[in-house]
């Protein structure tokens, strides 16, 4: 028999080869939460199209142009209170810079980074894997990373800050885009325990996040997986976000954000205030679209802005989209109203109050207008 050119030696019966197609499916992997907890599998159509995170298995690099030769490289594979390798960072991105760029190779190891280390352009700083763990115990925010020029990335390492409780004062930065630099890329990276945020997007800065698992960002009033403020805008696709006060946050005129094919769940350890939000203040658009969203207390919450909402999958989630008044911390924010949002092809399954809209404009819910 023949099938799409392929030659089946008789005897393997239809039934047969389906079964064999799905245990291949099923081998091969469709997406797998990074934490173990969640729905498996996610329906097809939602949610991360590959796996998120730094890989399993150590990652070679070939040439690069630097290598950091810190104490966690030379205690490899795991030095649990290295000295600070913030020194040895900015020795090899140096060395690197001066060569024109390059990749920047971080050895397996543990490497506490207690200073805030600048990234010259054209860096790509790349780990090993899950072998790759950098930390800071800064809770001021002097630790982490900072761009300092265009088309950078960050790939292939885990990142940790200081704590993942939420009444820690906490205000530690993982990787910070910012001054209009665009280009920068963060993939393959997971990131947790920053209380202000894991990933700063300002100043007119643009970046895409994809393949990134982060989580446990639960510092009150802040616990952002990723901000994007003052005129920045962000790409954020095919990520896991789980036990973030915001998943995404966003603020300042002419900000915005696409969030697309992102898994994004669990709020019980922090601030349940929704799972991505707009604050008043945000006059930019923002896109929501294939994203799977679950056991949250709120889904959306819009106070600003503009956009297109659509081909989501709610699940267990109490307010799928709470759209209120323009008000930042108990202050009117001046022209701040959320209008021209259009929703639409979203399947909620057990959510208990779909929409919760007490002001804006121009809302239109799958052709109707709302508001």
């Amino acid at each position: 028999m023949i099938i799409h050119g392929i030659t089946i030696q008789t005897g393997i019966t239809l039934a047969g080869l389906l079964f064999f197609a799905a245990m291949a499916l099923a081998e091969t992997g469709t997406f797998r939460t990074r934490s173990g907890r969640g729905t498996h599998p996610i329906p097809p159509g939602y949610g991360p199209r590959g796996p998120v995170g730094p890989s399993d298995s150590e990652v070679p690099v070939e040439s690069p142009a630097a290598t950091v030769d810190g104490a966690g490289r030379k205690g490899a594979p795991y030095q649990a209170f290295p000295p600070d390798d913030s020194g040895a960072f900015v020795k090899a991105l140096n060395e690197a810079s001066g060569k024109g760029g390059g990749v920047v190779f971080i050895p397996p190891g543990v490497y506490r980074i207690d200073e805030v280390v600048s990234v010259p352009a054209n860096i790509t700083l790349h780990g090993a894997g899950r072998s790759t763990h950098l930390y800071t115990t800064r809770l001021d925010g002097q630790g982490g990373f900072i761009t300092a020029g265009n088309q950078i990335r960050f790939t292939q390492f885990r990142l940790q800050g200081p704590s993942t409780v939420r009444m820690v004062q906490n205000m530690a930065k993982g990787i910070h885009v910012t001054d209009g630099f665009t280009g920068c890329r963060i993939d393959h990276v997971e990131l947790s325990g920053f209380g202000y945020f894991a990933i700063g997007v300002t100043k007119n800065a643009e970046a895409t996040v994809e393949y990134v698992y982060d989580h446990h960002n639960t510092q009150n009033g802040y616990g952002y997986g990723v901000m994007v403020v003052s005129g920045g805008k962000v790409l954020v696709t095919d990520s896991e976000f789980e036990q973030n006060r915001h998943a995404i946050a966003s603020n300042s005129a002419g900000t915005s954000y696409r969030c697309l094919y992102c898994y994004i769940h669990g709020d019980d350890e922090t601030y349940q205030v929704g799972g991505l939000d707009t604050h008043a203040g945000m006059s930019g658009e923002i896109e929501i679209a294939h994203n799977f969203m679950e056991n949250l207390r709120t889904g959306l919450s819009l106070s600003d802005g503009s956009g297109r909402i659509h081909s989501n999958l709610i699940r267990n989630v109490h307010r799928f989209c709470s759209i209120r008044e323009g008000t930042h911390n108990g202050k009117v924010i001046d022209g701040a109203e959320v209008h021209d949002v259009i929703f639409e092809h979203n399947q909620l399954e057990n959510v208990t109050l779909p929409f919760d809209i007490r002001a804006g404009w121009n809302i239109v819910i799958d052709g109707k207008k709302e508001r």
